[in-house]
């Protein structure tokens, strides 16, 4: 058996709040040296660690959030994510394959160009798929994990995407976009509940904008978020208002993971005006509306919560 290193599982608490550490640290290094003298290993291995960081990381976002704001953003974000990449799927890698658009370019030869888009859309939306299912059926920390997986492989495909830039795979715009709803999807406790109804939503729009587009079928997603943005600054606009007043009304769990939630949604529509050729002035000031009403919204909620505590404490 090797000897213990106690520093190394000290350190491993590094990331987490001092308050944390200077109340729980001691328990928890004694914890982890006792399971580890009790296996035979003197180091904490790599899973472990991950695991240590992954609870760190929760620690501080109940800082900021509450449990049940984080997991409702969680679900919305889990619900997108499998409805986005499920009609990515079916849409750009299946119905080419149905329609025998893949033939005339393996004729051509590019045959290697087919197989690298089919392998990397299959990879983008198998962890979702996965999260779906195990969200489904009860096991929603299995599902979070999936969902963290998804940002792993929008990464993983993100790094092909620079290492080797002639290869046919998702567009930038679509891995930032699932990767920012992995992440927000791995913030909380999701609820299938909450999930499919998302699901059943976005995916229905986001299916009518591509075939409006004529997109459906087509062997490549360079297009697919054209002519988004002004359905989004409708709706964006529309969904801000809804949560003013869920804010003002005292709802502001709802309100906060709402606003949360508009993050990648803006992202899409900001940087779809940019690349229409708008210039820097209006998305400059398009950026600074969707801040501002985000402030908005959390400054509603912070002031609600201030007058409840002083409530709170004359009673």
């Amino acid at each position: 058996m090797s000897a213990l290193e106690p520093k190394e599982f000290d350190r491993a608490f590094r990331l987490h709040p001092r308050e944390w550490r200077e109340r729980n640290g001691a328990a928890a290094v004694g914890v982890l040296m006792d399971a580890a003298e009790a296996s035979g290993r003197g180091r904490l291995p790599l899973s472990e660690k991950l695991s240590i960081h992954a609870h760190a990381a929760s620690v501080w976002a109940e800082r900021v959030l509450s449990r049940a704001t984080r997991s409702l953003v969680a679900s919305l974000a889990l619900g997108t994510g499998i409805a986005v990449s499920l009609v990515y799927v079916v849409s750009f890698v299946l119905a080419p394959a149905a329609e025998d658009v893949y033939g005339g370019a393996i004729a051509a030869g590019f045959g290697s160009n087919v197989i690298a888009w089919i392998v990397a859309g299959t990879a983008l939306a198998t962890p979702w798929i996965i999260a779906g299912v195990l969200a489904s059926t009860g096991h929603p920390r299995a599902a979070r994990w999936a969902a963290s997986s998804a940002f792993v492989v929008c990464i993983a495909l993100a790094a092909t995407h620079l290492l080797l830039p002639g290869l046919p795979l998702p567009s930038t715009r679509t891995l930032v976009f699932l990767g920012l709803w992995a992440a927000l999807a791995a913030l909380g406790e999701v609820r299938w509940s909450r999930v499919w109804p998302v699901s059943l939503l976005v995916g229905v729009l986001l299916t009518m904008h591509w075939l409006m587009l004529g997109l459906y079928g087509y062997p490549s997603d360079q297009r697919i978020w054209g002519d988004l943005s002004p359905w989004l600054f409708l709706i964006l606009s529309g969904l801000f208002l809804c949560l003013l007043t869920a804010a003002a009304c005292g709802y502001g769990s709802e309100a906060l993971s709402g606003t949360i939630y508009t993050m990648p949604w803006a992202m899409v529509m900001i940087v779809g005006y940019a690349r229409d050729g708008w210039s820097a002035a209006p998305v400059s000031l398009l950026f600074i509306a969707w801040l501002g009403a985000s402030a908005a919204v959390v400054g509603i909620v912070w002031v609600h919560s201030l007058r409840r505590r002083r409530t709170t404490f004359i009673r």
